[in-house]
C-alpha cells in the first residue's frame, strides 16, 4: 500500500484565465496587495490576503472520485511558509458549505496536513477546497496535493494521440507543453502524432527546437489524409504496439491545461471499474466559459447535447453544478482517454472520416458496457462551435449520423423519414441549400450502406467541397450597414408550427425567387436565424458577430424544388429499404472496426514498399534537420 498524488494545485500559465484557479481577495484597495503566482505550484499572500482555491481547475469534485475509483482516505497536504491558517471546506447541494479542519502554521518551509472525513453520506457529497488567510506580510504557499491514503494504484501508462492537418504550430504547441512537464513522466508513456497535412510537422521550425525530453516521447507518423478517424485510429494502432495501458486522444489545436493528464491517469490507477474518461470542452472565444462535458445523442435532431453549456467557470456556483454530471453516451475527442483493454473489447473505431466517429464510438463502448465518465476539473480550449455553422463538414455529420442511429438506435423507419423530412423542410425554407444538399447527399450515401468506407474518401472529399463552393449563401460587406430587423418567437403550438411550416412550402412552390443582381435591405441577427423568422423572405442578411461579413440568403425555387423532389424520393427509398439497410450497417461494424480492415486501409501493411506512409523517428529527423 503507498500514498499516491491524484491532483495537485497548480496555477495558470495564462494569468486572462486566474479565476479558473483561485480567487484572491485583500481588504486593502491596492491591487499589488492581492496574492500573485510564482510560477505553477506557488502563491505569495501579503498579510491579510485571503486566497481560495474554490475554483474550477483547484476545487475537488469529490462526488467524482468517491462514485467511481476506489478512493478512502483523502488528505489535502500543503507546504507553506510565513505565517497563516488553512481551512478545508466542503460543499454540498444538501449542506452548504461546511469547514472540515482548520490547521494554523507560523514559521519557515514547513508541511501541513488536513485529513478529509470518510465515509461521508452520498447525499452530503460534493466539493472540497481551502483558503489560506494570511498572518505575515508574505505568507507563500509552496505546494499544495490532494492525496490518497493507502492505496494499490493500478499501472497507467498513458499513450497521447494527435492527429493534424496543417496545424504545424498548435501541435508543437501540444506537444512541448505535455513532453516538457516532468511531473507527466510517470504516467505519459509516449507521444504519437499522425501528420496528413500537406506542410509536414517536421519540416517546420520549431519541430527543430523541440527539447530532449520531448524528442525522446514523440513518435512522428506520416500517412495520407484519412480524416480524423482515420488519424485517430492510426495513433491507436500505434500506441497498441507500446507499453501503454491506456490511450488518449487529443485535438491539435485545442489549448490543453497539462494537470489534466496527471488526473486522468490518477482516476484510471484507482478506477473501480472499466469506463473510459472525457475532459470537457472550454470556449477559446469566452475561455472562463463552459462548452460542453460529454453529450447526449438526440436524433430527433439529427443532433447532440453537450452538459453544461454556456455555465461561467469562473463562478463558484456554477462550478458547483458539475460536481454530479449526468451520464454521457459520449465525449468528443477533444480529450478522450480509454483504456487498451476497453478498445480489445469494443474494436477500433468505425471509418467516418469525421463528424460522429468520437460519437459512435462512445455509444459502441457504453453498449458493450464501459460508460463513458466527464471528469469535472481537467479540459482543453477549444474553437467554438458556433464559429462552424456554415462549414463543410455537414455532408459527413448527416451520413455518419443516420450510420450511426441504425447501430445504436431504436427508431422505426417512420420516425427516421419523419426526421429526415423535417430536418430537410428546415433547411429549404431557411434558404440553406448547401446543408439541403449535405442532407440529402448523406442520405442517399448511408441507403448504400457501409461498403463506401472502403473507397479512396479523396474524390468525395473533392465533391464535398466543390458542393460547398457552389451552394453556399454569398456575402455582403458588413461596411453597407444594413439595418437590423427582429425576428417573431417560433410558435409554441405543434398545430400552429405545422400549418406555418405547410403555408411556407406552399409560398416557397408558387413564388418567383429574387433577382440574383438584388441586394439584401435588412439584416436579421444571427440569434433570430430560425426557420419561422426566414420561411416567408425572398432575401436578407445574416449579422454574425464572429464574421466579417453578411451572409446572404437569397431563396431560389429551383432549388427548393429539385431538393424537395430529392427528398421525397429518398424517402421512399429509406421506407423500402430500412430493414436491410440497418442490418448492413450492423453487419458491417465487425468487418470494419478489425485491426486487419484498419491497417489494409491505412496501407500499414504495405510500408515496406515505398507507399506514402512512414513511421518517423523524431530523434532521427532532428539531427538529420
Amino acid at each position: 500500500m503507498a500514498d499516491l498524488v491524484i491532483q495537485r494545485v497548480v496555477f495558470p500559465l495564462d494569468p486572462s484565465v486566474a479565476s479558473l484557479y483561485y480567487h484572491a481577495d485583500h481588504p486593502h484597495p491596492d491591487p499589488y496587495a492581492n496574492p500573485r503566482p510564482q510560477g505553477r505550484r506557488s502563491i505569495v499572500l501579503s498579510q491579510n490576503a485571503t486566497v481560495s482555491t474554490d475554483s474550477y481547475f483547484n476545487s475537488f469534485f469529490e462526488t467524482f472520485w468517491r462514485r467511481h475509483t476506489t478512493l478512502d482516505r483523502l488528505t489535502l497536504r500543503l507546504r507553506v511558509s510565513g505565517a497563516g491558517t488553512v481551512r478545508l471546506r466542503r460543499v454540498s447541494n444538501q449542506s452548504g458549505v461546511t469547514e472540515l479542519a482548520r490547521v494554523d502554521f507560523d514559521g519557515e518551509l514547513q508541511t501541513v496536513e488536513l485529513e478529509v472525513p470518510p465515509h461521508v453520506p452520498p447525499h452530503e457529497l460534493g466539493t472540497l477546497h481551502f483558503d489560506i488567510v494570511a498572518r505575515s506580510p508574505a505568507a507563500t504557499l509552496v505546494e499544495a496535493d490532494w492525496l490518497a491514503r493507502d492505496v494499490a494504484p493500478q499501472t497507467v501508462r498513458l499513450a497521447a494521440c494527435y492527429c493534424t492537418c496543417n496545424r504545424e504550430t498548435f501541435l508543437l504547441r501540444n506537444v512541448r507543453a505535455l513532453a516538457d512537464d516532468p511531473a507527466l513522466d510517470a504516467f505519459l508513456s509516449r507521444i504519437v502524432v499522425v501528420d496528413q497535412g500537406t506542410r509536414k510537422v517536421r519540416q517546420h521550425a520549431q519541430f527543430r527546437e523541440l527539447s530532449d525530453r520531448a524528442r525522446s516521447k514523440l513518435s512522428l507518423v506520416e500517412q495520407p489524409n484519412f480524416g480524423g478517424s482515420g488519424g485517430f485510429t492510426r495513433g491507436i494502432l500505434e500506441s497498441l504496439d507500446g507499453d501503454a495501458t491506456h490511450v488518449l486522444l487529443l485535438d491539435d489545436d485545442a489549448v490543453i491545461e497539462p494537470e489534466s493528464v496527471l488526473r486522468t491517469a490518477a482516476v484510471f490507477a484507482l478506477a473501480r471499474s472499466e469506463f473510459a474518461i472525457g475532459g470537457p470542452m472550454l470556449d477559446l472565444l469566452r475561455p472562463t466559459e463552459l462548452h460542453e462535458a460529454g453529450g447526449l445523442v438526440v436524433p430527433q435532431r439529427l443532433a447532440v447535447n453537450g452538459h453544461g453549456h454556456g455555465l461561467s467557470l469562473d463562478r463558484p456556483d456554477d462550478v458547483r453544478q458539475l460536481a454530479d454530471l449526468p451520464p454521457s453516451h459520449y465525449n468528443a475527442w477533444w480529450f478522450f482517454a480509454v483504456a487498451r483493454s476497453s478498445i480489445r473489447r469494443a474494436g477500433l473505431p468505425m471509418p467516418m472520416f469525421i463528424k460522429c466517429d468520437d460519437l459512435e464510438y462512445g455509444c459502441r463502448l457504453r453498449r458493450d458496457g464501459i460508460p463513458t465518465h466527464t471528469l469535472p476539473g481537467i479540459g482543453v480550449w477549444h474553437d467554438p462551435f458556433y464559429r462552424k455553422r456554415r462549414g463543410w463538414d455537414h455532408y459527413f455529420g448527416h451520413r455518419n449520423m443516420f450510420a450511426s442511429i441504425a447501430l445504436h438506435g431504436s427508431l422505426s423507419r417512420f420516425a427516421v423519414v419523419a426526421i429526415f423530412l423535417r430536418v430537410l423542410l428546415h433547411r429549404l425554407v431557411t434558404m440553406d441549400y448547401y446543408k439541403a444538399w449535405a442532407l440529402c447527399q448523406g442520405m442517399a450515401d448511408y441507403l448504400a450502406g457501409p461498403a463506401v468506407w472502403r473507397a479512396d474518401p479523396t474524390p468525395l472529399l473533392h465533391r464535398v467541397l466543390e458542393a460547398h463552393r457552389r451552394l453556399s449563401p454569398q456575402t455582403w460587406p458588413k461596411t453597407a450597414r444594413l439595418p437590423s430587423v427582429s425576428a417573431r418567437p417560433i410558435p409554441t403550438s405543434i398545430v400552429r408550427q405545422t400549418i406555418a411550416m405547410a403555408a411556407a412550402v406552399a409560398w416557397q412552390l408558387i413564388w418567383p425567387s429574387p433577382s440574383n443582381n438584388a441586394a439584401p435591405k435588412c439584416a436579421l441577427p444571427e440569434s433570430d436565424e430560425h426557420w419561422f423568422a426566414l420561411c416567408r423572405k425572398n432575401l436578407i442578411a445574416i449579422d454574425d458577430p464572429y464574421a466579417e461579413d453578411y451572409v446572404v440568403l437569397r431563396r431560389d425555387r429551383r432549388r427548393f424544388v429539385r431538393f424537395l423532389a430529392r427528398g421525397f424520393w429518398l424517402s421512399l427509398r429509406l421506407l423500402t429499404a430500412y430493414g436491410k439497410t440497418v442490418r448492413q450497417w450492423k453487419s458491417g461494424t465487425k468487418t470494419y472496426t478489425t485491426e486487419q480492415f484498419w491497417r489494409d486501409y491505412l496501407g500499414m501493411n504495405k510500408q515496406g514498399n515505398g507507399t506514402a506512409e512512414e513511421n518517423v523517428d523524431a530523434s532521427t529527423l532532428t539531427r538529420a534537420a
